[in-house]
This record gives structure tokens, C-alpha cells and sequence, in this order.
């Protein structure tokens, strides 16, 4: 299974008006070849999100490709993320491993590990391993 290794030379977090936290790592902020975009509502949600395994976060790839959950360990260390995923969900977006170099400020620091202790907090199927460090 394939692993992405790239830098985040851009690194987005907003809050859309419908109560999504997307939170997105780019190598480009003009035209990114590759990013990893996690999103999650926090509205409600309906039968039908439930029975489909959509109430919880979702990852989208650069590739085109979404997987809801299935993050088994995400993992900040100084400026290195990784990213793993659980089989089924490597297996639907054809990713086992994210590894994100991170090119961000130290006042920016702060601001993202609150966004992602929130993207994770409650979240049906969270990771086993949250490190922020």
C-alpha cells in the first residue's frame, strides 16, 4: 500500500457556515499537486449519514478519493505529521500512510493542535493515537 510523503508549505483551517471544521494540508496554496483536506460536521446527523458510516470526519486526497474515519494514528512531532490508516480504509483511497512535513510559524502551532484535538473530540471512530507534541 502507498504512502505520501510531502511538504505542507500551506496549512488551511476554517469553519464553513454549515458547522464543517475543515482542516487542509496543501504543498502549494495557488495549485497544490498534493494535499490531504479533513473535515467534519458538527451538525446532527441523520439516519442516513449513520447507516452509511458518515457521521464522523472524513479525509479527501489530492487523488480525488474520501474514506470516512479510519485514522488509527495521527501523529504530530516538532514539524513532522503522520498518518495512519486503518486497512479498509488504506484500502478504499489506495493510501496506508501519510507523512506531512509541516512549514508553519510557532503562534501557528497552538492554533492547529486545538482545531485537530476538535476534528477528533467524540468523533466516532478517532484515532487509538493522538500526539500532539
Amino acid at each position: 500500500m502507498k504512502k505520501i510523503h510531502f511538504l505542507a508549505r500551506v496549512v488551511g483551517i476554517d469553519w464553513c457556515d454549515d458547522g464543517i471544521l475543515a482542516i487542509v494540508f496543501a504543498d502549494d496554496s495557488e495549485e497544490p499537486s498534493e494535499y490531504l483536506e479533513l473535515q467534519r460536521s458538527f451538525e446532527e446527523p441523520d439516519e442516513q449519514d449513520q447507516a452509511l458510516g458518515m457521521a464522523t470526519y472524513c479525509l479527501s486526497t489530492s487523488a480525488g478519493a474520501t474514506t470516512y474515519g479510519g485514522i488509527t494514528s495521527f501523529v504530530i512531532r516538532d514539524t513532522q505529521c503522520t498518518i495512519d490508516l486503518a486497512p479498509s480504509a488504506a484500502a478504499e483511497i489506495g493510501i496506508a500512510q501519510y507523512q506531512i512535513e509541516l512549514d508553519l510559524g510557532a503562534d501557528d502551532i497552538p492554533i492547529l493542535y486545538a482545531h485537530i484535538r476538535q476534528l477528533f473530540q467524540a468523533a466516532p471512530s478517532a484515532p487509538q493515537t493522538l500526539l500532539l507534541a
